[in-house]
C-alpha cells in the first residue's frame, strides 16, 4: 500500500486481482510445486494440495522424493513437465506417477524374531520392507544384545553386504543367541547326612565362594541374554493373530510339556516330561560323572533338614547350610539373569531345581489316606528353584516357581 496526500475531493476505485481454487493432487513419496505464478494454498497432505490461484499463467512442476517414482504425465493428458497453464476458472490437476522401484524385504530368520534387524543404505523400517531404487544396494544385520549375525539366508556372511537389485527380492538374516562355554567346575561332594551329598560350589565355579555360571532351565551354556525369544526349549509356529493374520511365533515348548499351565495356555503336543533330562541338566553336561541337578524334593530336604545362616565367605554374601552330621556346604547370593541385566548380585540367590514346579491341591491323599495337600500335577511355563535372601528362604511352590527362561544359578548333587 501507498500514502497519497489530497489536494481536493478524489474518488478512487480498488480493483482486485481474481482468484480461483486450484487442487493439485499426487501419488505417495510425490509432489507438485508452483514454480512461477501465484498459489497460496491453506491445505496439504501426502498426496493433496488445495488453495487460491490468481488468474492468468502460472507454471506447474511434478516430481518425487527418493526416487519414489516416474512422472508419466498430467491428468488431462499432457506430458509437458514442468508446463504453463492459464487460470480462468477452479481448476484441478492431477500428476500421475509410475512407481519404477523395486520391493527389497528383509527380516530376521522366522526362528530369530527379537534377535535384532536389518538396515537398508543405513536406513531401517520396522516391517521390514522397503522400496528402492534398483542396482546397488547395501543390506546390514544388526543384532540386539546377547546375539550376533550368523549369515544370509543365502549362505552368505558378508556384513555388510552389497547387494545388485534387479528384480524384487527378499534376503533374512539368521541370527543366533551368544554363549559361551563354561568353566571347569573345580567341586567336591560334600556329605550333609541328606540323601544326596551336594556339590561344594556352583557349576562354573572353583571356589564354594564363585558365582560361576547361569543357566536357563533346560540349557547347558551360559549365554549373553535370558528372555522368552531365545530360549532353547520354546517351540515357534505359524498362529492367528488379533485379527486373524497368521503370525510366525511363539506357541509354547518343544519339551517337558504337562499341558499345565501358569499363566497363558499353548496347544503343543503333551510328553508329561516333569524333570530334566541329562542332555538338558547343566550340572551332568557341564561337571560330568553323576552329578546332576538337585530335584524338588532333594531342595525340600536340604531346606527343612539343614541349618541355614546368613554369613559372607571371602566378602561375598550368602547362606551357610549345615547338615544334620556337622557339615557344610556355601551358596552365594549370585543373583539372576533377566534379558541381558544381572539383577540382585550379592543380595539374593537364585538356584534352579531339575523339576517342573509341582501344583499343590488340597483334598483326599491316596497315597497317605487322608485329608492334606498333595501333588496334582505340574507347571509346563515354570520350573522349581529355590531362592533366599538376608533372613528369607523360600518356602512354598508358589514362593518358587519361576519362568524357564531366565538365568539362574545350578548346584550340583550325586549320590
Amino acid at each position: 500500500y501507498e500514502y497519497i496526500v489530497a489536494q481536493k475531493n478524489i474518488t478512487l476505485y480498488a480493483q482486485w486481482k481474481k482468484t480461483f481454487n486450484l487442487t493439485l493432487f499426487y501419488g505417495n513419496n510425490c509432489n507438485i510445486q508452483v514454480t512461477d505464478g501465484y498459489f497460496d494454498y491453506d491445505y496439504s497432505d501426502n498426496n493433496k494440495k488445495k488453495g487460491e490461484a490468481q488468474a492468468g499463467e502460472i507454471t506447474l512442476e511434478a516430481y518425487s522424493y527418493d526416487d519414489g517414482g516416474e512422472f508419466v504425465e498430467w491428468s488431462d493428458g499432457v506430458t509437458d513437465n514442468p508446463r504453463t497453464v492459464t487460470i480462468n476458472s477452479d481448476t484441478t490437476f492431477t500428476a500421475i506417477f509410475i512407481d519404477t522401484r523395486l520391493t527389497l524385504t528383509t527380516y530376521p530368520n522366522r526362528d530369530s524374531y527379537g534377535a535384532g534387524y536389518v538396515n537398508v543404505n543405513g536406513n531401517s523400517r520396522y516391517d521390514g520392507v522397503y522400496k528402492v531404487k534398483g542396482g546397488e544396494v547395501v543390506i546390514e544385520a544388526k543384532a540386539n544384545s546377547g546375539y550376533e549375525f550368523v549369515k544370509w539366508s543365502d549362505g552368505n556372511t558378508d556384513n555388510p553386504r552389497t547387494i545388485q537389485l534387479n528384480a524384487n527380492a527378499t534376503y533374512s538374516a539368521i541370527f543366533e543367541t551368544v554363549t559361551y562355554d563354561v568353566p571347569a567346575t573345580m567341586a567336591e561332594a560334600v556329605d550333609l547326612g541328606l540323601s544326596v551329598k551336594w556339590a561344594s560350589c556352583n557349576v562354573g565355579a572353583s571356589r564354594p565362594e564363585e558365582y560361576g555360571s547361569y543357566f536357563a532351565w533346560g540349557e547347558t551354556k551360559s549365554k549373553g541374554r535370558y528372555d522368552s525369544d531365545n530360549y532353547k526349549l520354546a517351540a515357534y509356529g505359524w498362529a492367528s493373530g488379533e485379527w486373524g493374520e497368521q503370525t510366525w511365533s511363539n506357541i509354547g515348548f518343544s519339551k517337558y510339556i504337562t499341558g499345565y499351565y501358569n499363566d497363558t495356555e499353548y496347544d503343543t503336543p503333551v510328553d508329561n516330561k516333569t524333570t530334566l533330562e541329562a542332555e538338558d541338566d547343566a550340572a551332568t553336561v557341564n561337571m560330568g560323572g553323576s552329578w546332576r541337578m538337585p530335584t524338588y524334593e532333594e531342595w525340600q530336604e536340604l531346606r527343612d533338614s539343614c541349618t541355614w545362616t546368613a554369613t559372607t565367605l571371602s566378602g561375598v554374601r550368602g547362606y551357610n547350610v549345615e547338615g544334620p552330621n556337622g557339615n557344610s556346604i556355601f551358596l552365594p547370593a549370585a543373583g539372576k539373569y533377566d534379558s541381558n541385566l544381572l539383577y540382585e548380585e550379592g543380595s539374593y540367590g537364585y538356584y534352579w531345581s531339575s523339576s517342573l514346579c509341582p501344583i499343590y491341591d488340597y483334598g483326599w491323599n491316596e497315597e497317605t489316606d487322608e485329608w492334606g495337600y498333595y501333588i496334582s500335577g505340574y507347571y509346563t511355563d515354570c520350573a522349581y528353584q529355590i531362592y533366599f535372601h538376608s533372613g528369607y528362604i523360600s518356602s512354598d511352590v508358589y514362593d518358587s516357581r519361576s519362568r524357564r527362561y531366565k538365568g539362574y544359578s545350578v548346584r550340583g548333587v550325586k549320590k
